[in-house]
């Protein structure tokens, strides 16, 4: 064994030389004689010395076997400054080479290193069988490599290849480990992933050392590393919903120039649809703003923070859990850390390379003192670099002259959301500490404007790092991780903008704004009108200047040939929106905007059967408050917050109407009350995040901007009380995009309730669906259209119909449009509504259109859902976050049926023969689905439903 490459700072190496002619007697105890029994003891004759007094090594020969057997102690930790110490449960590199003869550079081919856990913690308990770990897992086995390469004779190449993966499901990688075809120039290799189609075809090699096809960190091999192992309870995943497409990069070093070389290398991926709790994500860390003076010894680049603003939208409140790093500098790279700071108290570093080696990149485990993250914990990178040897500044690059500083952090739960924290240091920002992302890499090539920097900022895409007296301003300086890019325009259709000048007058008033009502009203003549297609359209200003107010006035037909428009519906709610302010166009930020529910055509109001007072106009109305108490919200963009409310249940009760109570309008985005008839886990009046789990089911009532007074219908109303709902969790989805330091909230219900009760309960029905997977910059992609079949409205609907009074369409912020359809013995009517411009932030109730407010038993209704996949790097899939989505009609009908509540397609459960199955019943029924008997038991009794197809058969 001989030492190493020139200059690699190697800690507590022996060198030996074993002479070919070196024998001894007997062996070393270690290798027992029964194990090895032509082992002989070889003394070696030269030693490098390395300041461990209690340090030792024994050599030993198995002459039989051809192996030279090594074995070495030493302590934990020594005295020596340039050794590392052995650390607890943590991998750590043993690097050896080997050669003949006298010393001489031994060649790609007589080295290697293993990757060694030296100080084994012991395992814990897991909740996990040992079928998650994949020990009882029959796993399939995908090789993901290059197909005979042509390795060009040139010193350093980077060669890619696009792969595609399985997408027939999701999967998870149990374990992956390095193909090394032609060890002799592999230097390194990375998958890259993407969801969307990269541009170059399968299988075809380009040269990548600039551009990636895909961006996002998967995968890697280094000298060093093996195979790797997931942990018990995370996987990385693929396929559908997930990463589907693998951008292969190698890189060769071909420093003798040889010819007609090839390489078919990569990885063997070890994977399942047995899936772990949790799949597991990389963030990136790190900095881009290098400049190593040439001949410096050291320097170091500024500390690089991903601060506690990004990482309380990263971490969810129990935290996550830190897997491993795999730090990546170049040739120049000396030593790289990144810091772990909670609450001003540095813990542990994540870990820190203090011999960084460009030739052993492998990944490290992350200490066990600081594996779990925090929301609010900063995370500060540094990396150090030497320019001796160099003549010319090194900078910021993908080629091994240039440099990188970058560690790749491997976490779970994973935040399909955030790939990307680090500052920007290359951005001024006058005021503030810096400016950081929070946000995926691919996002960031749309920064080409200051006003894209707002957008990012108030997203919380970007996070602006305060200093003392900070005041928002923001420069752009054309920095280098810009690169071209767009953000999709808003579809807001019937938008006029005008822009109102102060000194604008005129000397008489429009007719329609009377000076009995505005005395002092002067017509003002915008001078900004966005031009949108209806022909007799017309708006008018006026200014009433005793009353400060500003009154506008649009005149439009009821249809427009603009296809960017919203028609005038009959008898149906629809949301005007609108935002102001004063002097040129900015942000008109929460304070300066607004929207109002309104029915621009109403309908005459038919005679009913039922008295004035079961409408309420009679009728002394108790009041009740469901409101969230004196809440503390977090300085987070986004947070969700429920509370348990106990109802009245003395006896039963209708609610004539309900009005939302707004008291932090600057942070409030919509509330939601779900209902429940047993007593949720949490105690009543307990505040507890609900991003994902919300201790009731049943939908109630819902607030969104736009929304205002709901007024039940005359013969119909939601009940409560007294055999009906007798809990509420209130769920408040609160927006601090400026994460306002003290904001407390208690908003919530008014609800106007009696015991004087109308004909009929209302009761609500979720349609819709939850197989959503819009692939990653997909300009439009719609569900599978979700069927409620007619087998289930025969159980839903008496012999007279339901009739339908409104609905709720639920979608995220990539929600384009949604419709549900209505089919009667094979004619299709109006359908319940449809949602051609859906937006996040307008989510009110809409009526159901008058022609299709009947549902008789055996009707069909099927939901589909659009959406944009532009601007994301990944696939979008269910889930609750609002960057997963959603696909939901709640919709509210009477006479109720308490005993369904949801009629979707489950489309992910096979059912050979038929063109599906659906539920019929309760969420209560359908998280007890577990195994095939549990199906058989719920189709026996109707609550799920087989959709026949063309020939079924049972199976």
């Amino acid at each position: 064994m001989g030492a190493g490459m020139a200059g690699a700072a190697l800690a507590g190496v022996i060198v030996a030389l074993l002479m070919a002619d070196a024998r001894a007697s007997t062996c070393h105890a270690h290798f027992s004689l029964s194990d090895y029994p032509s082992c002989v003891q070889v003394t070696p004759n030269v030693t490098l010395h390395w300041a461990v007094g209690a340090g030792s090594l024994t050599w030993g020969v198995d002459m039989d076997g051809g192996r030279t057997l090594v074995e070495m102690r030493r302590p934990l930790a020594s005295c020596d400054p340039q050794d590392h110490s052995v650390l607890n449960d943590t991998r750590q590199t043993v690097v050896f080479a080997y050669g003949l003869g006298d010393f001489a550079y031994h060649g790609p081919e007589h080295r290697g290193s293993k990757q060694l856990v030296l100080l084994p913690a012991p395992t814990p308990a897991t909740n996990g069988s040992a079928a998650t770990n994949g020990s009882e897992v029959a796993l399939q086995v995908l090789e993901m490599r290059a197909s005979n390469y042509s390795v060009p004779a040139d010193p350093t190449t980077y060669a890619c290849v696009n792969l595609e993966l399985p997408s027939d499901k999701k999967y998870h990688i149990y374990k992956y480990e390095p193909i090394i075809d032609n060890a002799r120039l592999v230097h390194h290799f990375v998958a890259w992933a993407c969801s969307s189609k990269p541009t170059t075809p399968m299988g075809v090699p380009y040269d990548c050392l600039g551009d990636m096809e895909c961006e996002e960190f998967y995968m890697e091999w280094a000298p060093g590393s093996g195979a790797i192992v997931s942990p018990p309870e995370a996987a990385q995943a693929f396929g559908s919903g997930s990463k589907v497409y693998i951008a292969l990069q190698v890189h060769y070093t071909n420093v003798e120039g040889l010819e007609g070389q090839t390489d078919s290398s990569g990885f063997r991926v070890y994977y399942s649809d047995v899936l772990k709790q949790y799949d597991m994500g990389v963030l990136t860390l790190g900095t881009e703003s290098i400049a190593v003076p040439a001949g410096a010894e050291s320097w170091s680049t500024k500390p690089n923070k991903c601060p506690g603003d990004c990482t309380r939208k990263l971490a969810p409140a129990a935290g996550l859990t830190l897997v491993d790093s795999f730090y990546h500098m170049h040739a120049a790279g000396k030593q790289m850390v990144t810091r772990h700071i909670r609450n001003g108290t540095e813990l542990a570093p994540l870990g820190r390379r203090d011999f960084f080696d460009f030739a052993f990149q492998g990944t490290v485990n992350i200490p066990p003192g600081t594996r779990q993250l925090l929301p609010g914990d900063e995370l500060i990178t540094t990396c150090t670099y030497t320019g001796v040897g160099r003549t010319e500044t090194t900078f910021y690059g993908p080629a091994s002259f240039d440099e990188m500083c970058y560690n790749y952090m491997t976490y779970y739960p994973e935040n399909l959301e955030i790939d990307d924290c680090m500052s920007l240091d290359e951005v001024p920002t006058q005021g503030f500490g810096g400016i950081a992302t929070c946000t995926k890499k691919g996002e960031l090539d749309q920064l080409q404007s200051e006003d894209d920097f707002y957008r990012f900022v108030y997203a919380g895409k970007l996070v602006l790092l305060p200093l003392a007296n900070s005041t928002i301003k923001a420069a752009v300086a054309n920095p280098s991780r810009m690169r071209a890019g767009r953000m999709a325009g808003a579809a807001l259709a019937g938008v006029i903008v005008a822009l109102l000048m102060v000194d604008a007058r005129a000397s008489t008033c429009n007719a329609h704004f009377s000076r009995s009502r505005y005395p002092s009203c002067v017509q003002v003549t915008p001078n900004v009108t966005l031009h949108w297609a209806v022909s007799a359209g017309s708006l008018t200003w006026g200014v009433d200047v005793d009353g400060g107010r500003t009154l506008v006035e649009m005149r439009r037909p009821l249809a427009s040939c603009d296809p960017q428009d919203h028609s005038v519906l009959n008898d149906t709610r629809q949301t005007v929106v609108f935002a102001y302010g004063l002097g040129y166009f900015a942000y008109h930020g929460p304070e300066h905007r607004g929207s109002k529910q309104l029915v621009l055509l109403p309908a005459p109001t038919p005679a009913t059967n039922g008295s004035a007072a079961a409408n309420g106009s009679e009728v002394a109305l108790q009041v009740l408050e469901m409101r969230i108490s004196n809440f503390s919200v977090p300085a987070a963009p986004t947070t969700y917050t429920c509370v348990n409310l106990e109802l009245p249940s003395d006896k039963k009760y209708h609610v004539y109407k309900y009005e939302p109570v707004i008291d932090n309008a600057h942070i409030v985005h919509h509330f939601v009350a779900w209902a429940c008839a047993s007593k949720p886990k949490t105690a009543l009046g307990v505040p507890y995040g609900c991003l994902r789990d919300v201790e009731c089911t049943e939908f109630y009532m819902e607030w969104a901007p736009g929304s205002g007074t709901i007024v039940s219908p005359p013969e119909a109303a939601q009940a409560f009380g007294n055999g009906s709902k007798v809990y509420i969790a209130l769920q408040m989805h609160y927006t601090n995009l400026e994460r306002l330091q003290g904001q407390t909230d208690s908003s919530g219900f008014r609800v106007y309730y009696s015991d004087i009760l109308k004909k009929y309960d209302m009761g609500v029905l979720t349609l819709g669906t939850e197989s959503i997977a819009v692939p990653a910059g997909a300009e439009s992609w719609s569900t599978k259209p979700n069927k409620c079949p007619g087998d289930c409205t025969q159980q839903l609907a008496p012999a007279a119909g339901l009739t339908l009074v409104d609905s709720f369409y639920h979608m995220h912020a990539a929600g384009k449009q949604m419709i549900t359809r209505h089919i009667r013995n094979g004619t299709e009517l109006a359908p319940l509504g449809r949602r051609d411009f859906f937006d996040f932030g307008f989510q009110g109730t809409a009526n159901i259109p008058p022609g299709t407010r009947q549902l008789l038993p055996g009707d069909e209704l099927i939901t589909t859902c659009t959406y944009t996949g532009v601007g994301r790097t990944n696939v979008t899939s269910y889930g609750p976050a609002s960057y997963d989505e959603m696909c939901y009609n709640y919709l509210t009908y009477y006479p109720e049926n308490p005993t369904i509540k949801f009629c979707m397609t489950l489309d992910r459960v096979p059912t050979p023969g038929y063109a599906g199955i659906a539920t019929c019943t309760k969420q209560e029924d359908l998280v007890k689905l577990r195994a095939t008997a549990d199906f058989v038991s719920l189709l026996q009794v109707g609550k799920l439903v087989l959709i026949p197809s063309a020939n079924s058969t049972i199976t």
